[in-house]
């Protein structure tokens, strides 16, 4: 559709630059005004269809560069979520693993060293807060807003 208003338009300014020039001199020797100023109408809708593809063509590679963009933060978020999951798994797995050694440690001494088996179960409480300390921490971390990404976390 907008090339035939196009085509039409072209046209329309052809018949009236011929009325209008119709009795002066030609613009260009051998060539009449209405086909000058065809040409230069034919040239300037050129012009302008070349530009409005360029125009999509950049509009759709930014698009397409935004898309990327924002699936490489994604995958970034994501790779770092992991990476958080993975060390806060090894500091709890250390730190309760300790905890059931002591507290086994606690037992087996609880009847002839009850001393030992104060100071194991000491240690296991002190884990435990260790390992609830680390994990607030953790959790603080992932819950901070970031500036720039509020949910990037």
């Amino acid at each position: 559709r907008p090339r035939t208003v196009a085509t039409a338009a072209m046209v329309f300014a052809a018949v009236l630059a011929g009325f209008a020039f119709r009795e002066t001199e030609p613009i260009l020797p051998g060539w009449s005004s209405p086909a000058v100023v065809l040409l230069i109408a034919g040239v300037a809708a050129g012009l302008v269809r070349y530009w409005r593809r360029r125009l999509s063509a950049d509009r759709e590679r930014l698009a397409q560069f935004q898309r990327d963009q924002d699936e490489a933060m994604h995958r970034a978020v994501e790779e770092e979520r992991a990476r958080i999951a993975a060390e806060l798994h090894d500091v709890v797995t250390h730190n309760v693993s300790v905890m059931v050694i002591q507290a086994g440690a606690a037992r087996k001494v609880m009847d002839v060293a009850p001393q030992r088996s104060k100071e194991a179960l000491l240690a296991v409480e002190a884990g435990g807060r260790a390992a609830m300390a680390e994990l607030r921490h953790v959790m603080g971390l992932l819950a901070a807003p970031d500036a720039e990404q509020p949910d990037a976390l």
